[in-house]
């Protein structure tokens, strides 16, 4: 496969783009996902895509030591474009990084760009693969009504000293998770809705991440089964659209409970969208 270099590369004003993203992003759901990445940049974030005035793939891209964190949406674009468009924009954000993780990669793409990185000097080689797929609400599906939480329970907004209870139950916890936890948690917001007990113990949660997509979705043992989870969704996607946002996730492949649940609560899985991470040959 012959991949587009950077001719049909450029640099791009993420905030330039929202308008132009966002007016068309019901056509595709990763001009949901990039729009909305747009709105919420980072700090620091570079931008690519093929065409500043009518792009067909974008990718952002996040430095952080050694480390690139990538975001990348395409409608319409070859994988031969997308891919060369990935190889580009990791070159121009760090001439030669030691590690790449993708939140979310189209999982047609998996498999051509870890050819192609595995060419590159020095070359990156695939670390990680978790298969997942995208989650929307499904287009003109009402929202569930209100669903109070099981008696004796209340509903409120997570705060940030509910950060190392929810770092300490998420599969994905690491030495900086904590503070990327607690950031997303203390800038409120909607999305980010406990339920807790009668004596005041946080017993469930979701949370969303800096990219708005809705996650970390957690009921203690004790309490499961009774409802929780499910009021937990709505009330995120229910804060979500009276806000005006998107309403996205990603589940794993092979996680039933949280598939059926949200299938339940008017959800569709959108795309393959797989959580990927390639490091430099020779580093573990």
């Amino acid at each position: 496969m012959a991949y587009h270099r950077s001719r049909k590369m450029v640099r791009c004003d993420a905030r330039a783009l929202t308008e132009r993203l966002a007016a068309d992003a019901t056509s595709s759901p990763w001009l949901t996902v990039m729009a909305r990445r747009a709105i919420s940049e980072p700090a620091g974030a570079m931008w690519f895509a093929d065409d500043a005035s009518a792009p067909t793939c974008i990718v952002d891209v996040l430095v952080e030591k050694d480390t690139q964190r990538l975001h990348h949406g395409s409608w319409g674009a070859s994988a031969a474009t997308a891919v060369g468009v990935i190889l580009c924009a990791i070159t121009a954000a760090s001439e030669s990084p030691t590690r790449l993780r993708f939140a979310a990669l189209e999982r047609s793409l998996v498999d051509p760009l870890a050819a192609a990185l595995s060419e590159q000097r020095p070359p990156l080689r695939l670390d990680s693969h978790a298969r997942c797929g995208l989650y929307m609400r499904s287009a003109g599906s009402p929202l569930p009504p209100p669903s109070p939480p099981p008696p004796g329970t209340k509903l409120r907004a997570l705060r940030a000293s509910d950060a190392p209870t929810l770092d300490s139950h998420w599969t994905y916890a690491s030495a900086t998770s904590l503070p990327m936890i607690t950031a997303m948690v203390a800038a409120g917001g909607p999305g980010n809705v406990g339920v807790e007990s009668a004596d005041g113990e946080l017993i469930g949660w979701i949370a969303r991440y800096a990219d708005g997509a809705l996650g970390m979705l957690y009921v203690r043992d004790p309490f499961r089964r009774c409802g929780i989870a499910s009021t937990l969704v709505a009330a995120a996607a229910r804060a979500l659209d009276e806000a005006g946002l998107p309403c996205f996730g990603y589940i794993v492949d092979g996680n039933v409970a949280s598939e059926a649940l949200f299938a339940r609560l008017g959800w569709r899985r959108a795309a393959d969208a797989d959580w990927v991470s390639f490091v430099r040959a020779g580093e573990g």
